[in-house]
């Protein structure tokens, strides 16, 4: 089982050395640069069997100095709902496209695909899906403000594919402008989705692209690259559209 740093740990780098700060006790510990690597990796969580030499005694000092916590993913029992509802809420927005009605119904029907991300016993991250047609969809993930830029969502991404991939053998995720890289870099591979009303644009639109499927609701089209860049230019030539990079990993 992974375990990473309490949330009243917190570390630092000074021009001397980096400082780990229990916030709660006010006790600070230095350790010395060489040392930043294992940190950024404990703060996404390790299995303390996997670790040998310095980076195994340092966790040993760290845990004699009650600085860890257990990092657990699992189904998302009823009772916490409404605390994932409220993640979802404050870092993607209460005008996102599914709300939480939407979402609590899915939830009774596909409940193995809504997992959520504790540390210790307090949830910090939800991702949820639900099938659709011929793949599942991967269609909210967020993680507690509090908690990101420590690499928690790949956790989630991975436990979600891990037991997505028991059923499906295609992944589809939506993402937001500012989750390209993420995407990319867990190795999904985009299409380029543009939903429009039919008296807006048409079919003959679009023939600069290679159309890999038309829907009542709008467009799929396939590209050679992609980038926040490129979509924003796409955005410019096609105002009247909704446009978004659909990520696909496959199994």
């Amino acid at each position: 089982m992974k375990q990473t740093f309490k949330k009243e740990v917190k570390w630092r780098k000074d021009k001397t050395a980096i400082f780990i700060c229990n916030c709660k006790t006010l006790n600070d510990l230095k350790i010395g640069f060489k040392y930043e690597d294992f940190l950024k990796k404990l703060s996404s969580g390790v299995n303390s069997e996997e670790l040998v030499g310095e980076e195994k005694q340092i966790f040993n000092e760290f845990q004699m100095l009650d600085y860890l916590t257990q990092l657990i993913t699992k189904q998302l029992p009823q009772e916490d709902i409404d605390k994932a509802m409220n993640i979802l809420d404050n870092e993607l927005g209460k005008d996102r496209v599914r709300k939480k009605d939407f979402l609590v119904e899915k939830y009774r029907e596909y409940s193995e695909y809504f997992i959520g991300l504790y540390l210790g016993e307090e949830l910090i991250g939800i991702i949820c899906g639900f099938p659709r047609e011929d793949y599942l969809l991967m269609s909210e993930l967020a993680i507690d403000f509090r908690f990101q830029g420590r690499g928690l969502g790949k956790i989630l991404v991975e436990e979600f594919e891990k037991i997505g991939f028991k059923k499906y053998e295609k992944i589809n995720a939506g993402a937001l402008d500012n989750a390209i890289t993420f995407y990319e870099k867990l190795g999904y591979f985009p299409f380029l989705l543009v939903q429009f009303n039919n008296e807006e644009y048409s079919k003959k639109d679009f023939l600069d692209f290679e159309i890999l499927s038309i829907r009542d609701w709008g467009i799929e089209l396939k590209i050679s690259s992609f980038s926040l860049e490129e979509i924003n230019e796409l955005r410019k030539k096609f105002p009247k559209g909704n446009l978004q990079y659909i990520f696909v990993k496959k199994f």
